[in-house]
């Protein structure tokens, strides 16, 4: 099994449209510095397509997580976009905002997508089997972030997701 998580500083450069995750040392001095000091998308998905485990998550909790995959809309282009980087990857995804998006932060101490994986964990999202799947993880996201943000914000931020594959049980109670 293989789960990954990543919260960072997400951008799309301007200059070449790629999506980059910023380290924590980056410092902006033109959108040149983006490309030197930031990890691609391209770099990102070429080194997770080298992880052989066969049940994987990926979990993107940043701004713009959806042009990790090229996301633009909510409707079949999205779907095709984010089927795209599953086949790229192999992995199982959900990403915490969509291509134009922010991914809020300050809910509890966390980003809200996180705080929503972590409430899922935490029992919430379990299903009646006691298992908490990727499936469940997915849908328990799926239905209270949104909520959430717009209540709290004022402002609906839309959780991407691929689930591909084997559907395994992430935690039981």
């Amino acid at each position: 099994v293989f789960v990954l998580y990543v919260a960072v500083h997400g951008v799309t450069n301007k200059d070449d449209g790629n999506y980059y995750y910023l380290p924590v040392n980056f410092r902006y001095t033109s959108d040149k510095a983006v490309a030197k000091q930031a990890m691609s998308n391209e770099f990102f998905q070429e080194n997770l397509s080298k992880i052989k485990a066969q049940k994987s998550l990926v979990l993107l909790d940043t701004c713009n997580s959806g042009a990790f995959s090229n996301i633009r809309t909510r409707g079949i282009e999205e779907k095709t976009a984010v089927a795209r980087l599953v086949k790229a990857t192999g992995r199982a995804t959900l990403m915490a905002s969509s291509r134009d998006q922010v991914a809020l932060e300050g809910h509890k101490g966390h980003g809200v997508f996180t705080w929503s994986l972590l409430e899922a964990m935490k029992g919430k999202g379990y299903g009646a089997d006691n298992k908490l799947t990727i499936n469940d993880l997915a849908d328990y996201v799926e239905n209270t972030l949104p909520e959430l943000t717009f209540q709290k914000y004022g402002y609906e931020q839309v959780p991407q997701r691929s689930l591909q594959g084997m559907n395994f049980p992430l935690g039981l109670r």
